[in-house]
Parts: C-alpha cells; structure tokens; sequence
C-alpha cells in the first residue's frame, strides 16, 4: 500500500498513522465526522503528507458544501494532479476498510494532536540547540524566540470550545444564592477607590483595562495608586513592567502617596518630625506588601510574559499586572 514518504518517518518522530487513518476513514464514512476532527486538527496536525492533503481537500469539499466520499474526493485530488501523491484511488478505499458506518474519533483526534505537538516541541527544541551550538546569537535572544514558539505550541493544544449555561454559571459564581449571601458591590479587584469600583465592580479576572489619557494628566499616578492599593489594602499580589521611570523613582511615588506626603519633600529632603513619623509608617506597609517592580528598558511581550510567570509561581498567584506603558 503506497503512500507518499515523510520526513516524520525518515526522523522517527511521533505520530500514529492508524489514528490518521481511521479520522479519514470516518469522515469518508460519515461527513459529520469531519466536523468533530476540524474544531481541534489542522491538516499540518497529520505526520504523513498523503494525509495532509487529503484532510485539507476534505476540508474544502465541506466548506463548498458539497459530499465528500472515496468518489467525489478522488475526483478533487485528480483535478489538482495529487492523486498519486496521496498513494492513488486505491489507498482511499482502504481507508474505510474494517471501520464502522459510525465511529467515533474523539480519541483518536486526541491521539493525533497529541503527536503533533510533541513533534513541534521537537521541532522547536531542535532549531534551539543548532542556534545554541552555532553561537552567533546572544543566549537571550535564542531563549526568548523559544519560549515564544513554545507558548505558540501550547496555545494550540487548548481547545476551549462551547461552554454551556449551567457549566458557566457553576464555574463563575456558583449560584444566585451565593451572590446573594455574599452581598458584593466589588466582585473582582478592588481598587479601593469607591466610586471606581461600584461602577466596574472592581478589575476582573482575564479583563485588559487601559488608562488612557493625554501627556501629564496623571495616568501612572493613577495605576500606580491601583496597584499600590491592590497590594496594600487588599493583600493582592502585584507586578509593575516600568518602562519609562526607574524602580526607585516608583517607591519615592509610593512612598508618597501612601504616607500622604508631599513626593518633592521626599526627593530634596525637607521633612518635619511629623513627616519622618508618616514615610516611616507607610514604608513599613510597603514593605510588607506583595508589590514587585521590574523597569528594564525596552524589554519585550516575550521576556514580560516569562517574568510574570515565574512570579506566578513563586508566589503562587498574581493577581494583577500593571504596565506602564505600551505603545
């Protein structure tokens, strides 16, 4: 039985061709089936090359709303001067040997993305150690492009599809008697600036919210003073990317606003007994708040990503992360 040599063999990669077979085999079979294969596989998720082809033929016969069987198929492929390329007509009849009317190719589409992504993950390890071994690269650089194709790879591999009500309403808040009982204006972060979170009910879990105003009207005074809230009155876990004002300058602000003291008193010095008694007390709350401050210029979405990950897991949590700012 011929089929066209791949490079996924030649290098003894994962991959399952019988779970490749029997998803084609099925959805010849049975066109609904190819619906199930799609929401998860791409035709670059097969390792043979006959089965990328074939799979992405199917994929516009369906999309043209038109039936997909060994004949209709085989018709696509001669039309495109692919049918030897696929192992010939007779290679598509055998997909449906043996296998049922109905059959369902849950697991084996979790088989076949399964190895896909190892074969990627060797893929992007790979490429990383010949980078590694030439040395014309900084060792950061080859890093951050990994960890991007990595991220890139896991991304795919979640699938999230359809959530129906009740799994929704379970998996927010449970149920409308806990609203109830918990009697919350602020369900999410709260700023602790009053009116702010009654309107928005605080900063909420996976939201992206931007301050956004002209030069000089407050907008990092503003984030900074949500972050230091956060942290301090709500014991919340805080990372600040500072891409324009240096981690120190950031405490003086801090430092400031949570002592209720004048920042140029702190910059040139002048402080009153009644002042050193206040930046006292405000740098001890500071201090033992979770607020963590990165300023290195210019850095990248890739190094920023990585960074707040490994705080996740150091702290075992972040619960919010301020960027100041992003052009």
């Amino acid at each position: 039985m011929a089929t066209t040599p791949d490079i996924a063999f030649e290098r003894g990669l994962p991959a399952s061709v019988d779970a490749e077979r029997s998803i084609l085999g099925a959805i010849l079979l049975d066109n609904h089936a190819y619906n199930e294969a799609a929401e998860k596989l791409l035709a670059v998720d097969f390792a043979l090359e006959s089965h990328q082809r074939i799979f992405a033929r199917i994929g516009e016969l369906m999309d043209a709303n038109r039936a997909v069987d060994i004949v209709t198929l085989a018709e696509e492929l001669a039309r495109r001067k692919e049918v030897e390329s696929i192992g010939g007509v007779a290679y598509l009849a055998s997909l449906t040997e043996g296998l049922p009317r109905r059959l369902s190719i849950e697991e084996y589409v979790r088989i076949v993305k399964d190895k896909s992504l190892l074969r990627q993950l060797i893929n992007i390890c790979s490429m990383s150690i010949t980078r590694a071994a030439d040395q014309s690269e900084d060792a950061l650089e080859i890093l951050n492009a990994a960890e991007s194709d990595l991220l890139e790879v896991t991304e795919k591999g979640i699938s999230r599809g359809f959530a129906g009500l009740p799994e929704i309403v379970r998996d927010s808040f449970g149920t409308i008697d806990n609203l109830y009982k918990e009697g919350r204006e602020v369900t999410g972060l709260a700023t602790h600036f009053d009116e702010f979170d009654r309107m928005t009910s605080g900063l909420q879990k996976s939201e992206l919210t931007i301050i956004a105003a002209r030069p000089s009207m407050g907008k990092t005074a503003l984030a900074i003073n949500i972050a230091q809230n956060a942290a301090v009155r709500g014991g919340k876990v805080i990372a600040i990317f500072s891409l324009e004002m240096s981690k120190e300058s950031l405490l003086r602000r801090m430092l400031a606003s949570e002592a209720l003291v004048d920042s140029q008193k702190i910059q040139k010095g002048f402080l009153g007994r009644d002042d050193h008694a206040k930046l006292s007390s405000a740098l001890e709350r500071l201090v033992e708040s979770h607020i963590f401050i990165d300023d290195t210029p210019g850095i990248s979405l890739t190094e920023m990503r990585a960074k707040a990950r490994r705080l996740r897991q150091m702290q075992g949590g972040l619960d919010l992360i301020v960027i100041d700012y992003l052009q």
